[in-house]
């Protein structure tokens, strides 16, 4: 985790790696169970990823999927299926 900030500050949040990384670590976070952790990166990515490139990018559809997918692990249900549909519009 102290990697991960660093890296962050080296390289810039706004860095497609950054990105790519952040969304690696939450991933690796919710396969070791530690999914609200998961939940509130993939919340950051998709937060992010909104702001920068626009609600219709592939980019933040694809985070919005992921994240829809943590919140149905964490039984945030229909918080998941409403943003399952928001992705697929």
């Amino acid at each position: 985790e102290t990697a991960m900030k660093e890296e962050i500050i080296r390289l810039g949040s706004d860095q497609p790696t950054t990105v790519i990384a952040l969304t690696n670590y939450a991933a690796a976070l919710a396969r070791s169970g530690q999914h609200s952790k998961a939940l509130e990166i993939y919340q950051q990515i998709a937060d992010k990823l909104s702001q920068k490139k626009g609600l219709d990018h592939q980019d933040t559809l694809r985070s919005k999927f992921e994240l829809a997918g943590q919140l149905f692990t964490v039984g945030q249900r229909t918080q998941s299926f409403a943003m399952h549909e928001e992705v697929y519009e």
